[in-house]
Order: structure tokens, then sequence, then C-alpha cells
């Protein structure tokens, strides 16, 4: 634990309290006794309102901006200019006196299941710290690091963004001694119009530490030019031969290779090609830290999908492929190329995709052309979708818009039967896992 007045110095404050600070939040909901308190000001929301609230639930210290003038409620109230950049200086600080070692991950797609298949195979040998869930931006990454275990050999980033600039900021809080990067699509392409070359070129932040040693990258990265350009040694993984590590498919049997060797043939428990890459991705990552394909391997066993991130659930004989967390061009193909196979009809429930600015009507119709090989039902959620159903129409094919989540609710059960695949896929907010409450 740290005291306050350690917290304080460390923030360029003079405190004399000695009360111990158990934990770091800025989400008053999560406050528990002794914990330190974060009062950030958002667009919708001004932390300082719940320190009254936070106080309460028996939180001893906050930090407040030097604006605020009400009263303490028992806190001890560490004032500074901007409360958002007192978090990132008391990570950093607090961060760079650990011997804690460094990998980053980002991507377009698949970087927290990366992230996960990494810190399931490196606890084999190592104590292994994470990110929790998808706590990847400028708060959540912080206050990860604040919050680990002190005692961790290793700790694994999920590094996000929306905008250029971000994960250089998470960088200086957190140099990676490894940096991945998984994918390169059409995210959040509202806030770069020149397109894939400026997303790669934001990804491309996370090899600007002096201190990162390789960049691992997935098949589709190196090719772009802020990548490439990029002094830093760097590896390469998939599913396709020549690359520094490879996964071999052998029926149901997988086999690891890598130009110095390879290793015996094992099981994955989980069927998406999507998920077998990120899985080789983890395995190259692990790969570097020393870990021997036995223990690897062993570790295999451990690995799980993550909730809404193509998870298969059964109801009433019907195949529901649960893919409802988020969705890119290049993760609805992923989807669509991995559905398993039906007996009766295969439907997709699609949510329209967000924050694609002027490439709105091209991601939705290049995700439609997807679905029109391996669907025969397409029911869609959300304006933007409308090209994909004129698609469908187009070539004779049964398809459907709502506006209305009750009204496709209502339609997937109308329409789903026994033997059927049903995949559930679309923006967040959209919240289409609710299809299966």
């Amino acid at each position: 634990m740290y005291t306050c007045k350690e917290i304080a110095a460390y923030l360029g404050i003079l405190s004399s309290n000695l009360v111990s600070i158990k934990g770091f939040h800025q989400d008053s909901r999560l406050i528990e006794p002794s914990d330190l308190f974060f009062a950030l000001s958002g667009e919708r929301v001004d932390g300082h309102a719940f320190l009254r609230e936070v106080a309460k639930k028996g939180a001893v210290a906050a930090v407040v901006s030097k604006r605020y003038k009400g009263p303490s409620y028992g806190l001890s109230l560490l004032a500074v200019e901007d409360v958002m950049n007192a978090l990132h200086l008391l990570a950093q600080v607090v961060f760079s006196k650990r011997q804690t070692r460094i990998i980053a991950v980002t991507g377009s797609v698949g970087k927290t299941t990366i992230k996960e298949f990494i810190a399931a195979l490196l606890s084999a040998q190592f104590r292994v710290a994470k990110t929790p869930g998808n706590a990847n931006s400028r708060i959540g990454v912080p206050l990860a690091l604040l919050n680990a275990d002190r005692k961790a050999d290793i700790f694994v980033v999920e590094m996000g963004m929306s905008q250029k600039g971000q994960i250089a900021k998470l960088v200086s809080i957190a140099p990676p001694e490894i940096a991945v990067i998984t994918n390169i699509g059409l995210a959040h392409s509202a806030y770069f119009p020149e397109g894939l070359e400026a997303i790669a070129q934001a990804k491309a932040e996370v090899l600007s530490s002096s201190k990162t040693r390789l960049a691992i990258l997935g098949s589709n990265v190196g090719n772009f030019s802020a990548i490439k350009n990029s002094l830093l040694p760097k590896k390469n993984y998939g599913l396709s031969q020549g690359l520094d590590l490879y996964l071999q498919v052998c029926e149901e049997k997988f086999c690891l290779i890598e130009k110095s060797g390879r290793s015996s043939f094992f099981s994955l428990p989980f069927q998406a090609e999507h998920l077998w890459e990120n899985f080789c991705g983890a395995a190259l990552v692990v790969r570097e830290f020393g870990v021997c394909w036995k223990k690897i391997i062993e570790q295999t066993k451990q690995l799980k999908t993550i909730s809404h991130r193509f998870t298969i659930v059964e109801k009433k004989g019907i195949i529901f492929v649960d893919d409802s967390y988020n969705a890119s061009v290049s993760s609805m193909r992923a989807a669509f190329k991995s559905l398993p196979k039906s007996k009766g009809k295969t439907i997709a429930v699609i949510g329209d995709m967000k924050e694609l600015g002027e490439f709105t009507e091209t991601c939705h119709l290049e995700v439609a052309k997807y679905a029109l090989e391996v669907t025969d039902i397409l029911l869609c959620l959300g304006k933007d979708c409308s090209l994909m159903v004129e698609l469908f129409i187009k070539n004779k094919r049964k398809a459907y818009l709502y506006h209305d989540f009750q009204d496709l609710y209502k339609a997937v059960y109308a329409l789903a039967s026994h033997g059927d695949v049903v995949l559930i896929k679309g923006a967040n907010s959209h919240q289409l896992w609710r299809i299966l409450d």
C-alpha cells in the first residue's frame, strides 16, 4: 500500500497524512474503504459531484481540481491543475519504480482476446498481471497500472485509441518491452478520413518507446508504411507458411512452427480462424519470454473465449454465435468465415457499424457481400444497414431492416428454428447480446 503522503509527493504536493491507500478509482460505484478517488470531469458528469458519496463509502483521499472550492467531506484532498494529467503522472511514476516487464497490445480487432491469451500462456512460468476486461483507454490503462499486483513479473497492457496521439500517451505511461499490433482495419475511421494508412500511423505509436525491443505483427500489418519504416526488429505471425511463427492446421489438430523448430500436435478449445490467429500471436510473444512448447501446449487447456466474442450458445436446438461485443469490416468478415455449419438455415443478425465517417456506405456494402456468401436470412438493426438489406433483396434473398430492438428480437425467434445457426454481431452500442437474455 501507499500512504497519502507518498501519493501527494509523487504529484508534487505537500501532505503529512500517513493514511494508507488501498486502491484507485474514478468510478464512484467501485469505491471501497481506504481507496483514493480521481474526480475526473467529463462531458456528462463531474467527478467532484461524487465526493460526498465516495467519502460515505470509505474513501480516504481524492485528487481534485484546484478550481474546486467545495467541502472535503472528511477526505484528504490533493488539489492539482488537471486531474487527468495527475492520473497519468501518478501511474507513470508508480510503475517506473517497479521491475515489472510490460507487453503492449493494440490493433483494430482482436486486442482483448490476444491480451487474455498472452496472460494465460505466460502464467505457466511467470506471475502475470493484465488490464481488466477492455480497460484500454487513457483512464482505464493508468488505473489498471496503479491497481496492479506489485509483485507481477509481467504486465500485459491493452492499448486502445479512437484518435491520433492516444496510444503515444499510453506508451509514455507504460513503455513496453514488446509491442503487438494485431490488425489494421477501418475501425473509428470517422476520425481518420485519410483511411487505413492514417489508422496504421496511429497504431504505430505503440512502437515509439526507446525501451521497446521487438514489434510482433499480425499478418496484415507489416506493409503499412508507418510500421514498415519503424527501425524496431519485427516478427510476424498468422496461419500462412513463411511467417516467423505460423499455426499449421491438420484436420482438428494444430502445430506451431517457427524457423528454428516446431511444437508437437495439440488441440484448441475454439473453432474460429481468427481465434487461431490470436492464439498464434500470443504464442509468439511468450516464446520471446522463453516459454517452451510443452508449457504453451499445457496452457491451451486454460484458454477461453471472452464473453460476446464468438461465444457459441445453444438454445432450443438453435446454435447462436454471440459475437456482439463490437463490429468492424475485418471482424465481420472473420465471423462469417468461421460460422459453424448449419443443419438448417443460417441467419445473420447485424447491427450497423459506428464511427466509420465517409466509409460508412462502403463498409456496410462490403459486409453485405460477405454475408451473401454464407447467409440465408439477414436481419438488421440501424439505418446504416439499409444498403445491406437492399443488396440482399436485389439478389432475391430474405432481408429485413428494423429500427427498434424489440421488433428485431421478436423476428429472430419467429424465424429461427431447431438446427439453425444465428450470428449476432454489431456495434457495442446496440447491445445485441440481449437477444440471448
